[in-house]
């Protein structure tokens, strides 16, 4: 059964707990999301420094998406924005679709949240079936890892 997104507005909100402290967890945070969950192998380009431009390639090194990390907390929050097209001009102004990841720890457990949005609701379907996807990757591996 997969998971209960809350949809609003254009955004999809979920969160996994994890027994374990959230700096184990976030170990395999980018395992999920850069191999298997979106295209079979995305890589994030970046050097995850505020203000810096992030760039997402696929197999064949194609630009999937590009943005601007705008906050980076590590091991507690990311905030990510990006452009409407993949290559945007000097002076381009960002879209309207963002990333957002936090974790919590609370009591040797972890809660990792993501809000993703703002996107069209043709698209919402699409970008669930890639979280949900990508969240259930981090949390088995996560769980094997550290079991």
């Amino acid at each position: 059964m997969g998971r209960q997104y809350l949809i609003t507005s254009g955004t999809i909100s979920d969160a996994i707990l994890h027994d374990e402290e959230c700096v184990e967890v976030l170990k395999y945070k980018n395992f999920g999301l850069e191999d298997l969950a979106f295209g079979g192998g995305a890589t994030a380009e970046t050097d995850w420094k505020e203000a810096s431009q992030i760039i997402w390639r696929d197999l064949q090194n194609d630009i999937g998406a590009n943005g601007i990390v705008e906050v980076h907390q590590p091991e507690e929050y990311s905030q990510l924005h990006y452009y409407d097209d993949v290559k945007p001009k000097r002076d381009a102004t960002q879209g309207d679709y963002y990333e957002k990841f936090r974790a919590v720890s609370d009591k040797g457990a972890c809660t990792l949240s993501i809000e993703i949005g703002k996107m069209q609701r043709r698209d919402i379907p699409f970008h669930q079936k890639m979280w949900d996807k990508a969240l259930n990757i981090i949390k088995e591996v996560a769980e094997k890892e550290l079991s």
